[in-house]
């Protein structure tokens, strides 16, 4: 156990080695506030680490620099930890160059598959049931804890940016047992959501339940919801296909338009309108491999092409079924959004007071 400074605070790190026998197979590291709040709840910070294949020449090389990453805590995460005095739990599961576990898609239901070959040296085997050992991983961080200080709350409030959000958002659907509450942004326009068909459209896993052999909606319905996003922010895993957008840069360089991920973004027309294609049966196609198909022409065909209109649409379907959910866009763009981290942290810290008072009659610090 070491203790580090963190925005000026004492945290205590505690590295947890893999534990088959306990039902995980990757190592993870707690973060605990030497002043641990006495009415605390585990964060489980759902991250995106580096893709160290490339200089790396063994799997437990891999494996050691991705556990010394930890991904990128972000200004609500360093919230729970160093403001409201949390724990945090930071997962190390090596991403690919091209399949990403921690995205935790459909692989994880109709079985794994590689992209590149690259990713070959990762070890397929030991990612069967990724979110059963995400699930057992909380469960012994839970453990840990109350041996440090009894804990009152026995499930987890998870947390993720990005792509981060959509493992949150994935994972609640698989296990909502575990979990006490979702804060998630930056999604991208591509929250889960617990419906089988819309309109006519199918929605599979992770986009939806329609092929997931169990889902407990009991469970599910008692999390509470926190989704945000920058207004300005057109990051977006779920696009359908459009045609790269060509320019001469200052320097005379052939460029494509990208956003500030570096991520192809489509052109607009004269409405400001993003410009999408179909196909010849009037489909939409996926852009990127993190969704099919299918699954981006249901989304985008129900909820929008767009990813700003996407989270609007997805936001009052969400509302529709019930859920204790709030979602709400901040000025900004992907990274941007952060610099309304305050009024972002009192926007979280007061939703989840008013919803999780009415299960456990405390107050958020």
């Amino acid at each position: 156990m070491e203790i580090r400074k963190l925005n000026g605070k004492d945290i205590q790190e505690i590295i947890i080695g893999a534990n088959p026998e306990r039902g995980f197979n990757f190592p993870f590291t707690l973060l605990v506030p030497v002043d641990l709040c006495d009415d605390y709840y585990m964060i489980y910070k759902c991250n995106l680490p580096k893709n160290y294949i490339k200089g790396s020449n063994s799997l437990e090389e891999i494996q050691k620099k991705t556990l010394e990453d930890k991904g990128n805590i972000d200004p609500i995460d360093k919230h729970f930890l160093c403001e409201l005095d949390f724990p945090l739990l930071v997962p190390a599961i090596p991403r690919g160059y091209e399949w990403r576990p921690n995205f935790l898609g459909k692989d994880f239901i109709h079985g794994i598959n590689f992209i590149d070959e690259r990713d070959d040296i990762l070890d397929k085997d030991k990612y069967v049931g990724l979110p059963e050992q995400i699930k057992n991983m909380i469960q012994y961080g839970l453990e840990i804890l109350n041996d440090m200080k009894p804990i009152i709350h026995n499930k987890a409030i998870i947390t993720g940016y990005s792509e981060g959000a959509k493992c949150a958002s994935h994972f609640a659907l698989l296990h909502p047992e575990t979990i006490e509450a979702v804060v998630a942004g930056g999604t991208g326009g591509a929250m889960s959501m617990p419906i089988k068909e819309k309109n006519g459209y199918e929605f599979i896993y992770p986009t939806g339940i329609a092929d997931l052999p169990y889902f407990d909606e009991e469970e599910y319905r008692k999390i509470a919801f926190f989704y945000y996003m920058g207004d300005k922010d057109v990051t977006d895993s779920a696009a359908p296909y459009f045609d790269d957008v060509h320019y001469i840069d200052e320097n005379g360089e052939d460029r494509i338009l990208c956003d500030v991920n570096g991520n192809h973004i489509p052109a607009v027309d004269e409405y400001g309108r993003q410009v999408f294609k179909l196909d010849e049966n009037g489909n939409y196609t996926a852009k990127y491999s993190l969704f099919t198909d299918s699954e981006v022409n249901a989304i985008c065909k129900v909820f929008g092409a767009e990813t700003q209109d996407r989270f609007v649409n997805q936001s009052n379907q969400l509302k529709e079924l019930g859920l204790n959910v709030m979602c709400k866009k901040y000025p900004g763009d992907h990274h941007t959004v952060f610099d309304n981290k305050e009024e972002i942290k009192k926007d979280i810290d007061n939703f989840l007071g008013e919803v999780l008072n009415k299960t456990s009659g405390k107050q958020m610090k």
